[in-house]
């Protein structure tokens, strides 16, 4: 991580214990033109621009109650200080849960993460957290208290504001309470491994994925030091281009008949090292992935991956790649001696490049001060949307005292 909580240019950290309290601060912070930067655990600080000004903390860790929890109707409200580990042990006491892949889930709080709007190893599977907020109240940069949604699966009433908030790293308001849709827990999980020996052999695995009837939750491929510090026994051949994971989670009998049936499909296509866990094992491993550190987050359409994966390991071969092959994700990171001198520049004039070239988007996942990194570097080029971006920016919060320079928004 580039910083953390106490290093931010703070004045003072106030500890709010309701809405009306949030209210109060963000709105006496507006009348002074003074920064508010919300916070959570601080475990994605990392994430998004340095801040650019002083300013006052507000900290949610007061407001970390449950609101309700109807648990027939597969919903739960909280408020935004949760901590993801907290709302999971309430959850699993009716086999219930936010299927999300969570970093340092005793530490990330559940307004932190809608906030950051990220996504891990299974979103193929169970979509990303804006799929599961419902509803939301929140304080924007005017100390006015407004909600979003509601406390229903199905509710079409009005702007899809759940959307707006997932994602806008706390620069249109500071959440504090929240609405999520959860589901049952799967009765069993698996994981099926096979060694890749070269990319048109790894796109044809992919490929035939789509054909068969097995249903994966994810499906990585993992390159260079990355796999081999995989906490998963199986193959690791040398010289092999990759090594694919295939995920499975579902009925009792369900999983073990898809990791057979996947399992009997690549013998007949061929492939001769292959390997499975199951339960617990697989727990770790997507742990693992979750808490990997990356500099970097390259989204592209499934179909380019493969060319994509091949052509940064010719730029970056030292690197270390986790490829969600399933929804066209990547996550690099480059090995320590580009990651502190080489990166920046290697990264303007070759990895942004070549993402481009393929319609794709590249995000810096950890910014450091001290790197000389521009807001087009982190964020990347502005698109068409950002004309409307900033008019909700503009109403959201005129006097651009949420989060400052953080974002895609200048200072």
């Amino acid at each position: 991580m580039s910083f953390h909580p106490t290093e931010l240019p703070l004045q003072e950290i106030f500890t709010p214990g309701d809405a009306a309290e949030v209210a109060d601060v963000v709105r006496n912070a507006g009348k002074a033109r003074t920064a508010v930067y919300p916070l959570g655990g601080g475990t994605q600080m990392h994430y998004g621009m340095p801040p650019s000004r002083p300013g006052v903390g507000v900290s949610l860790e007061k407001m970390n109650r449950l609101v309700d929890y109807p648990v027939a109707d597969l919903t739960v409200t909280v408020e935004a200080g949760m901590t993801f580990a907290a709302l999971s042990e309430v959850l699993a006491k009716n086999r219930q849960r936010l299927p999300l892949d969570v970093p340092w889930p005793e530490k990330a709080t559940l307004g932190g993460l809608t906030s950051v709007g990220g996504s891990g190893p299974r979103r193929f599977g169970y979509g990303s957290l804006r799929d599961y907020l419902l509803g939301f109240t929140a304080v924007d940069g005017q100390g006015t208290v407004f909600s979003g949604g509601g406390r229903v699966v199905k509710n079409a009433a009005g702007y899809n504001l759940p959307r707006l908030m997932a994602g806008s790293l706390g620069t249109l308001g500071v959440l504090t309470q929240l609405t999520f849709w959860v589901r049952p827990v799967p009765e069993r999980a698996g994981i099926l491994a096979c060694d890749v020996p070269d990319w048109a052999t790894g796109e044809k695995l992919l490929a035939d994925l789509l054909c068969s009837p097995v249903r994966p939750v994810a499906i990585d491929l993992l390159l260079g030091p990355a796999r081999q510090q995989a906490p998963l026994l199986g193959p690791k051949a040398a010289g092999s281009a990759a090594c694919l994971y295939v995920g499975f989670e579902g009925a009792a009998a369900e999983v073990p008949w898809m990791l057979e049936t996947l399992r009997a499909e690549w013998s007949a296509a061929g492939v001769t090292a292959i390997s499975s866990v199951a339960d617990d094992s697989v727990a770790r491993f997507w742990h693992w992935q979750t808490e990997f550190q990356a500099q970097a987050l390259i989204r592209v359409l499934p179909s380019k991956l493969v060319g994509l994966l091949e052509s940064v390991k010719n730029i970056v071969p030292a690197c270390s790649l986790i490829a969600h092959a399933g929804h066209g994700e990547v996550r690099l990171a480059a090995p320590v001696e580009a990651a502190s001198c080489r990166f920046p520049t290697m990264f303007r004039a070759q990895l942004r490049p070549l993402v481009a070239s393929l319609g794709g988007a590249l995000t810096v996942l950890s910014c450091s001060a001290d790197a000389g990194w521009s807001r087009e570097d982190v964020w990347g080029p502005r698109g068409d949307a950002f004309a409307v971006m900033q008019a909700l920016k503009d109403r959201f919060d005129p006097e651009n005292i949420l989060n400052p320079a953080r974002f895609v928004f200048e200072e």
